[in-house]
């Protein structure tokens, strides 16, 4: 990024005067009732709206917050040297860019901050021209469970990080050419000559993977071959474990200085936010004074009984009663719109593969007649709801020295279980240390 580039000032008088539809009125457009099933707008979790362009950005109340935020994007930008300026070459066409918001929280829901990512239009790229191959892998829910089960049984010490702009440190072999931000041009017709992958291209995620493999392998890590994005490091004194999830990471060691020294580096490499492994991935990691770790999410089940009207339901022992008979199809329609069906079973089959397996049942039965929902289906995901409004706190704990080497497995399954079609049900759940770290349920 050349030196001579300059910020435009987002506080003179002609942008003042643009009209931008506010933040507040969103919520006054009328949007077709079809996708009512499909749709959460951000004011039904959050009282902060996250804005859809840079105008409603630089005028909505938060505009401080989200000038700020623009302004640490540009000078990472800055710092890794992600373009430079030129003019376009004959024959090239600049892809556009443009900023995307976003309102980081914490477990409890509160801001933790705000976030504004750059991010190119790589939709128009071309493929053998703008990019080749562009899949990346990303740590598997069972693999984190895993990484935690082996840490509590060896006493571990435990630590995650955040990679700041991670797609930027990825390289970009072809020739990709960018429109100039919006707010930060230099008012000139030149282009961004793209010297790092950024974020929207589509070999974006493969670069930076590959190249943040790359320093761990460097360092002495072994990549595992069960999981491309779980790294090993084993030597006499100590062990590290290392899981990626894009940008975010989770280690374990069971020597704390060791643990220190590999953050030291990483932050020598990369610009990381190092903090104690409280909350990953949707995912609340408690450890306890007695060496277990407990795993749940008690804050977001929490925000689903709030969202779907059931915060005040009445608890019930199960989540599903086998024997409970479904009812005439005749009122499918006037159910699905009364009770958005799709979205709760959807929020509940996230909630299971995270922490629940103890839903996963129940799950696995409301989600055969997503299409056609009927009185009884809604009933039992409400009864889903009210199982788990009397276990919100409930979650997988896993023990220390609960005989480290053994991986316990269980698997079953009925015959013909499914009246309606004839169809078996399988389940399988391996457990170690104490705690499931794998099941199914189909």
């Amino acid at each position: 990024m050349n030196d001579e580039e300059t910020v435009v000032d987002t506080n003179n008088s002609d942008m003042q005067n643009t009209p931008v539809m506010k933040l507040r009125d969103r919520k006054n457009i009328n949007q077709p009732s079809r996708y009512n099933d499909y749709v959460l707008t951000a004011e039904a979790m959050f009282s902060v709206c996250e804005p859809e362009s840079f105008e409603e950005a630089v005028h909505s109340d938060e505009s401080t917050e989200w000038r700020k935020a623009m302004q640490d994007e540009i000078q990472s930008l800055k710092d890794n040297e992600a373009w430079e300026l030129q003019d376009l070459p004959r024959g090239k066409k600049a892809i556009p860019c443009k900023w995307v918001y976003k309102v980081k929280h914490n477990a409890d829901g509160s801001i933790e901050r705000y976030k504004a990512r750059l991010v190119i239009k790589g939709f128009s790229q071309k493929k053998g021209i703008d990019y080749d191959q562009t899949f990346s892998p990303v740590v598997r829910n069972a693999t984190i469970r895993a990484l935690l089960s082996i840490a509590a049984s060896e006493k571990m010490h435990l630590m995650q990080f955040d990679v700041s702009t991670a797609f930027l440190y990825g390289d970009v072999d072809e020739d990709i050419y960018m429109k100039q931000p919006e707010g930060f041009s230099d008012n000139t017709d030149r282009v961004c000559k793209l010297k790092q992958s950024l974020y929207g291209l589509k070999q974006a995620p493969r670069c930076w993977n590959k190249r943040f493999e790359m320093y761990l392998l460097k360092l002495g890590f072994r990549k595992s071959d069960a999981d491309p994005c779980l790294f090993m490091m084993k030597k006499d004194s100590f062990k590290l474990v290392l899981a990626l999830y894009v940008d975010d990471g989770l280690v374990a060691a069971t020597d704390e200085i060791a643990l220190l020294e590999l953050m030291q580096r990483l932050e020598a490499e990369f610009k990381i936010t190092v903090k104690p492994a409280t909350y990953f991935l949707g995912i609340e990691i408690d450890e306890q004074s007695d060496g277990c770790v407990k795993i749940h999410q008690s804050g977001y089940t929490e925000k689903l009984l709030e969202q779907f009207g059931m915060s005040e339901c009445r608890p019930c022992v199960t989540p599903i009663i086998s024997s409970e008979k479904a009812v005439d199809n005749d009122n499918t329609e006037t159910d699905s719109v009364k009770f958005p069906y799709r979205s709760a079973v959807g929020a509940l089959m996230y909630l299971m593969t995270g922490t629940r397996p103890d839903i996963a049942y129940a799950v696995g039965v409301v989600s055969r007649n997503l299409e056609n929902p009927t009185r009884s289906d809604v009933t039992q995901v409400k009864r889903i709801f009210r199982y788990l409004r009397g276990t919100t706190g409930v979650g997988i704990v896993y023990k220390p020295h609960q005989n480290s080497k053994a991986l316990v497995c269980y698997s079953d399954a009925d015959h013909a279980g499914d009246k309606t079609s004839g169809r078996s049900t399988t389940g399988v759940i391996c457990m170690y240390s104490g705690g499931a770290i794998s099941w199914l349920s189909q």
